[in-house]
């Protein structure tokens, strides 16, 4: 047992819109952890601003305040024991690595949510033991900026990969935030897709332009006449849901084309990929019901989702952005800026 990592700064959401950054104590480090030093991390929209808002009630006896919210951090490895296991896609760390850290999942006198806004990470499997809770090495051709900005691509990799996008097919991304355009990206790496974006909000639709072969702002045009007038009128193979809007998700079966009717005809495919605080409602069934649809959802990332996502940034196949940049002392008044021009984030990440 190493007693030199005892207490590290934080952020803390002690309640709904109040953020401190202070002291913490950091769970026991044995002889399977690997100890990182944060240099970056990022701003979860979806998720972590929920809690910012006290929003995640769907979450329940999970989440208590205080907790430790964030899961999306970079840094260095300065201290690795000497029962460490491999990591993702069989990396095995060595102290001066730069490393994706990501999650915390136990602190002795606070919540984690998901507890990665923390200046030292204690990564082993006690405490950080999931298949996405693994560290990934980040290639020397990825700043730590980019780095931390991956983390959400690689969620989006594993709903992709769950969707199973096809060459030839017309495939539906509902929101243009940091999901989407991931989702978008990834979609156009891995099949010859045609993709559609939407967003209900200009600013958004517009930052999808580079990546989306048509774009729709459901601001200003009605979205199901958008969709019809693009597929001539047969609707779309198969829809990403990134925008964690759980009112979004009942409009879907406007979109979608008819399928599934027989043995070898495939039905329209739905992924919801966001993170929904409010119940999600299919009504009425029967409007759903004769889509034929497959509903999938899926929950983080998989194992090599990070390490896999690194390699397409390093390759300039996947473009990541991030901004503001703050200082994490800063951290109380950057959460209060990015509650009030939400929409006008990219990624806000802090700077350790």
């Amino acid at each position: 047992m190493n007693s030199n990592f005892k207490r590290a700064k934080a952020i803390i959401f002690e309640r709904p819109y109040k953020a401190v950054v202070k002291g913490i104590h950091l769970p026991i480090v044995d002889d399977e952890t690997v100890v990182v030093k944060t240099t970056f991390s990022g701003v979860s929209l979806g998720t972590e601003m929920k809690l910012y808002r006290g929003e995640a009630i769907d979450k329940g006896s999970e989440i208590w305040y205080p907790l430790i919210p964030g899961y999306e951090q970079v840094g260095q490895v300065i201290y690795v024991g000497d029962r460490v296991k491999p990591q993702d896609a069989g990396y095995l760390p060595c102290i001066g690595d730069r490393v994706m850290a990501n999650e915390v999942r136990y602190f002795p006198d606070y919540c984690h949510a998901w507890g990665g806004q923390v200046s030292l990470s204690i990564k082993n499997p006690t405490v950080a033991g999931s298949a996405g809770d693994a560290l990934a090495k980040i290639p020397d051709e990825v700043s730590d900026e980019e780095a931390v900005a991956a983390y959400i691509p690689s969620v989006a990799l594993k709903g992709v990969k769950r969707l199973r996008p096809a060459d030839g097919e017309t495939i539906l991304v509902t929101g243009c935030g940091q999901m989407g355009i991931a989702a978008m990206q990834l979609i156009k790496i891995y099949a010859d897709c045609r993709v559609i974006a939407m967003d209900c909000r200009h600013i958004r639709a517009e930052r999808a332009l580079p990546y989306a072969d048509r774009v729709i702002d459901s601001s200003s045009t009605d979205p199901l006449e958008a969709v019809r007038e693009i597929t001539d009128g047969h609707g779309v193979d198969a829809i990403i849901e990134c925008s964690g809007d759980p009112d979004v998700i009942n409009t879907l079966n406007g979109y979608v084309k008819s399928g599934g009717w027989t043995d070898d005809e495939l039905p329209v495919r739905i992924h919801l990929q966001g993170d929904y605080p409010r119940p999600i409602i299919l009504t009425p069934y029967q409007k759903w019901f004769v889509t034929n649809a497959t509903i999938t959802m899926s929950c983080a990332n998989g194992p090599g989702h990070k390490t896999e996502v690194l390699s397409l940034v390093a390759s300039g196949r996947l473009k990541v952005d991030f901004s503001p940049v703050y200082d994490v002392d800063d951290a109380p008044r950057a959460y209060e800026e990015i509650d009030r021009n939400y929409y006008d984030m990219v990624k806000p990440i802090f700077r350790w």
